[in-house]
């Protein structure tokens, strides 16, 4: 355990329990805290009349082998504790608009080829968009899991540059491009505000590939908190941070339930 390396995380949603997952791998002491009664944050699910229903992670993408999540669930330590089972490649996901249905393949000549199905006349259009969805999210050192290798010129081209300006200039049939913005929930975007290059991390992600988590995307929750315990950090249930405590500098500690004090 590194010295003076003792750390409170507040909240424990995906992003707090991979953090802490993290930061305990690298030898840091992890307290994570939980407010609640249920860990998971939106990994949370609920059972009603014997069926389980998901709260937030309703699907995932980019989970096969070699793939970017596939190799974080690896990192994370949680692969052989979640089991994933694969959605129809010809019909990962389905728009339905106007009383008719339109369903996303994988992969991108897939993908270009159903589409062009519904709209025969988009099809170039379909090839530019495509070839601009991935040139966005491979010029993403983030996205890519490839360090240094990014396209910062792109990358703030298409963080300026709203979706549906960029998807106007490409796509000439409006209902096509309502069809390809369809999963817009996914990310609560924005007219005229949200990012092209947010779209095409989305788009690119699932289009990969496209997993359910077998039992509820509970079970990420519960196996991450097993590789923190694994590595000495513990996650605390119904302890709500009231305070964060300062001292000139930095933050030395959390006062939990109005009466206890935590350092770190």
């Amino acid at each position: 355990m590194k010295e003076n390396t003792k750390v409170i995380i507040i909240g424990s949603g995906l992003g707090g329990l991979s953090s802490g997952v993290i930061l305990a791998k690298n030898g840091y002491d992890v307290t994570i805290l939980e407010k609640g009664a249920q860990i998971g944050g939106c990994l949370q699910c609920f059972t009603r009349h014997g069926a389980k229903f998901e709260t937030g992670m309703h699907f995932i993408g980019s989970a096969a082998p070699g793939q970017t999540l596939d190799k974080l669930m690896k990192y994370l330590e949680i692969d052989k504790e979640v089991t994933l089972s694969q959605l129809n490649s010809q019909s990962y996901d389905v728009v339905a608009l106007d009383g008719k249905r339109y369903e996303f393949a994988n992969g991108r000549e897939a993908f270009i080829k159903k589409m062009a199905t519904y709209f025969p006349n988009q099809y170039s259009n379909l090839v530019k968009y495509f070839d601009l969805i991935e040139e966005v999210a491979n010029a993403s050192s983030l996205h890519s899991l490839k360090y240094a290798e990014s396209d910062s010129a792109l990358n703030m081209e298409y963080q300026l540059r709203s979706i549906n300006e960029v998807i106007d200039e490409i796509i000439t049939d409006p209902v096509l491009a309502n069809v390809l913005v369809g999963n817009l929930p996914l990310y609560a975007a924005e007219k005229g505000k949200t990012p092209f290059s947010t779209h095409a991390f989305i788009m690119d992600f699932y289009n990969q590939s496209a997993f359910r988590i077998k039992g509820g995307s509970d079970k990420i929750a519960s196996a991450l908190v097993n590789t923190i315990n694994r590595y000495g950090g513990k996650v605390l249930k119904r302890k709500k941070v009231t305070k964060i405590v300062c001292d000139d500098t930095h933050a030395v500690g959390v006062e939990v339930n109005d009466n206890e004090m935590m350092p770190c």
